[in-house]
């Protein structure tokens, strides 16, 4: 018995069978130079450290506050770090912007969590 007639059997004959849909995203791979490659890896580096330091002081706020920072709070308390310091201002502002809001929603998915299984 093929696999159509089987789905044939299992909908019936007034449906349509399933069709299979797969999705894929393509990826754009680049290469660099070496040179490129060396700042492209510093800026990475540069921009994931800021994220964990912004991260930290964030979630030590939280804890000893019980109350996160904007983001607006975030870029001028880091504003000091050397790591916002290695990169341009937008960049380290757009690094901290994503932490914020991660630790918001963060937040804010865990109170909904806690009101739910009351």
């Amino acid at each position: 018995m093929s696999v159509k007639m089987v789905q044939q059997e299992i909908l019936g004959k007034t449906q349509k069978p399933i069709k299979k849909v797969s999705y894929g995203c393509q990826q754009i791979l680049i290469n660099p130079d070496r040179v490129l490659k060396v700042i492209l890896e510093f800026v990475w580096e540069e921009s994931n450290k800021l994220a964990n330091c912004g991260s930290y002081y964030s979630s030590q706020l939280d804890f000893k506050n019980g109350k996160i920072k904007s983001r607006f709070d975030l870029h001028r308390l880091m504003k000091d770090n050397p790591h916002f310091n290695a990169l341009y201002s937008q960049v380290a502002q757009q690094t901290l912007t994503s932490v914020a809001e991660s630790l918001k929603q963060g937040r804010l998915q865990a109170s909904e969590a806690l009101v739910g299984s009351m």
